[in-house]
């Protein structure tokens, strides 16, 4: 199955895969049973990657959806605020129209000059809370949006998982390889395998103390790599004298990471 392939499997047939890889494990020999093995955890993996990508799309879409209803109420609650902003106007202008025909009946002026500069000073308080709820609840759209903004942006971060190799010794019949694997985003990966399988035939891949080993794949499991850190790891390619140059494709998958190539590591047996 090429890497197209793979990325565009539906979760039931990479689960058909999964249930073959485990009849062909059966039917083998010891030998072969762990190869087989290891490509069913795989498919698995890929099926519940999956999976839990769907609920993080999920969780995605709910958090905007609470944002957007939030927003919701804030917008009433202005046009609330509008409102009311509207009756102290109109009272206002009603007052001052009040005013105007008590000076023209000339009926206690003094008295309802003074009642209408009390009316006057209660309504700018009025105004002046009004204008600090206002404020308040504007200052408090800002927090929210910031916290949605932060919410979604962590929701839909990924790991970018890098790598980089030495040659620490090459051999007409073997090669021994430093992998550096390096996480250079602001998100820590999580859970994930970094796969190698050789693209030739009497090829044995090696990772010391892995325990996946098998005739031409290998694997090694990563259960965290934090922001910006690198883990090595040390691979041993053994061949036949006389073998032709042959790659290595290096791959990845994890809990938080999306299946991906990190690259070929092409081999070069020396001639003797």
């Amino acid at each position: 199955m090429t890497v197209e392939e793979f990325q565009s499997a539906t979760a039931d047939h990479l689960r058909e895969k999964a249930n073959d890889s485990f009849v062909k494990a059966d039917q083998s020999g010891s030998l072969d049973r762990p190869g087989f093995l290891m490509e069913a955890q795989f498919y698995l993996a890929e099926i519940e990657r999956r999976e839990q990508q769907k609920e993080r799309v999920e969780s995605a879409r709910i958090a905007r959806r609470d944002f957007w209803m939030e927003i919701a109420v804030i917008v009433l609650i202005g046009i609330e605020i509008g409102i009311g902003f509207i009756g102290v106007f109109a009272g206002a202008s009603e007052a001052g129209k009040q005013i105007t025909a008590l000076n023209s009946l000339n009926q206690s002026t003094s008295r309802t000059a003074s009642n209408i500069s009390r009316l006057t000073e209660a309504q700018a308080e009025l105004t002046t809370a009004q204008k600090n709820t206002l404020n308040a609840l504007q200052d408090q759209l800002e927090i929210l949006r910031q916290q949605q903004k932060q919410r979604l942006a962590e929701l839909t971060k990924q790991p970018d998982i890098g790598m980089r190799w030495n040659i620490r010794e090459i051999t007409p019949t073997s090669a021994k390889y430093q992998i550096t694997v390096e996480n250079s985003s602001e998100v820590a990966a999580r859970d994930f395998v970094v796969y190698f399988e050789a693209g030739a035939q009497g090829v044995t891949l090696v990772i010391p103390d892995s325990g996946s080993n098998s005739p031409s794949r290998t694997s090694v499991y990563i259960p965290l790599l934090g922001a910006g850190l690198k883990q090595t790891v040390s691979l041993n390619a053994q061949y036949p004298a006389g073998a032709a140059p042959f790659r290595i494709r290096i791959f990845t998958s994890g809990e938080n990471i999306s299946a991906k190539t990190l690259g070929d590591l092409f081999v070069k047996p020396p001639v003797r």
